[in-house]
C-alpha cells in the first residue's frame, strides 16, 4: 500500500521521453501524442550523533501514461490487430490511438534509476524522465 504523504511531482510532454515504443508495439510507424509521469518519492536521511550525514531522495512509485498513435493507411491488418492488443481502442478518422499506463507499484518488472542529487545550495529538482520499454527502466534526472 502506498501512503499518501509522499512528495509528488508530475512531468509531461518533452520532459518525459520514451524509447522502445516501436519495438514494444511491433510497428515502425508509431509516435507519441502525450506523455505524463508522476513520481512519488520520500527523503531518506542518515543520522549520526553529530548531525545529518546525508539526505537522499528515494523513489517509491512512478505512474506514467504514454498516448500513442499510428496512421492506419501505413499499417497492415496484422499491425492494426497488434496495436489493438496494446490499448488501440480508438480508430476514429485516419489514426489508431491508444494509451499505455505504467504503475511501478503494480508492475514490478520496471526498474527505477534516479540520478538526481541535492545541489550545493540544498536544492533538489526532477526535470526529466525517460521511459525505456526495451529495458523496462524508468530513469529520473
Amino acid at each position: 500500500m502506498i501512503k499518501e504523504d509522499y512528495y509528488r511531482i508530475t512531468l509531461e510532454g518533452v520532459n518525459v521521453s520514451v524509447t522502445g515504443l516501436r519495438e514494444l508495439l511491433r510497428v515502425q510507424d508509431v509516435d507519441c501524442n502525450h506523455r505524463t509521469a508522476e513520481v512519488m518519492y520520500d527523503l531518506q536521511m542518515e543520522l549520526k550523533s553529530w548531525g545529518i550525514k546525508y539526505i537522499s531522495p528515494v523513489v517509491v512509485r512512478v505512474v506514467a501514461s504514454v498516448e500513442w498513435y499510428a496512421f492506419i493507411g501505413d499499417l497492415t491488418i496484422a499491425e492494426v490487430n497488434a496495436l489493438k492488443s496494446y490499448g488501440g481502442d480508438d480508430m476514429s478518422g485516419e489514426d489508431i490511438t491508444g494509451t499505455i499506463v505504467i504503475d511501478t507499484a503494480q508492475d514490478k518488472v520496471w526498474k527505477i534509476e534516479i540520478a538526481t542529487k541535492f545541489s550545493d545550495d540544498g536544492g533538489f529538482i526532477i526535470s526529466d524522465i525517460e521511459i525505456d520499454f526495451n529495458k523496462k527502466v524508468i530513469s529520473i534526472d
